[in-house]
């Protein structure tokens, strides 16, 4: 994961930055890290890792939260409604078939693909960002070394780039057919 306070990558169990100091808090209900006493993302509480939460329906422990924000957990309709379209990046050339989620990093060190991205030494460390908003899917360069593109152009580092169903994303030497679908989660507001 990044660091909130100086974005540097650290490991995902960190209780402080090992470069800042900083203390990493976590959503109570997406687990993603933050700073402050509310979640950028969902306005939830941030708690210290290693605390459970009760959803209603189950304690969880905060490590485990991720599965929450992936939309693989159960917790009411408000985690169905956040991304009724599913995004999907496949290459077949290097067998890589990934369906990230809105705050997904992916890098050759970070993010929840980090294993599959390990092999690939042209791909940075935190390589580019995913977010969906509005139902739109966008990717952001975070920095990287080689480069990220959506349909040959490439993209400006920390800006984000939409990408379509049928776009193309390079990753460094790596292509990516892209596929947006309906989630079998979504609501009936789409």
């Amino acid at each position: 994961m990044n660091c909130p306070y100086c974005r540097e990558t650290i490991d995902d169990d960190s209780i402080y930055c090992d470069q800042c100091g900083g203390e990493i808090l976590l959503c109570s209900l997406c687990g993603r890290p933050g700073k402050g006493k509310r979640c950028i993302f969902d306005g939830q509480v941030m708690i210290k890792p290693g605390h459970e939460v009760n959803t209603g329906t189950e304690t969880i422990p905060v490590q485990q939260m991720s599965a929450v924000s992936s939309g693989t957990t159960d917790h009411g309709d408000k985690s169905k409604q956040l991304q009724p379209f599913k995004l999907r990046l496949y290459s077949k050339t290097h067998g890589i078939d990934i369906t990230p989620s809105h705050g997904d990093v992916i890098g050759r060190k970070s993010g929840p693909f980090a294993e599959i991205f390990s092999r690939f030494p042209q791909v940075s460390g935190s390589h580019i960002k995913i977010e969906y908003n509005d139902s739109i899917w966008t990717v952001s360069d975070t920095g990287s070394t080689n480069g990220t593109y959506i349909n040959k152009v490439k993209l400006v580092p920390n800006k984000a780039g939409t990408v379509n169903n049928g776009s193309t994303l390079r990753i460094a030497d790596i292509d990516f057919s892209v596929e947006i679908a309906v989630s079998e989660n979504a609501t009936a507001r789409i």
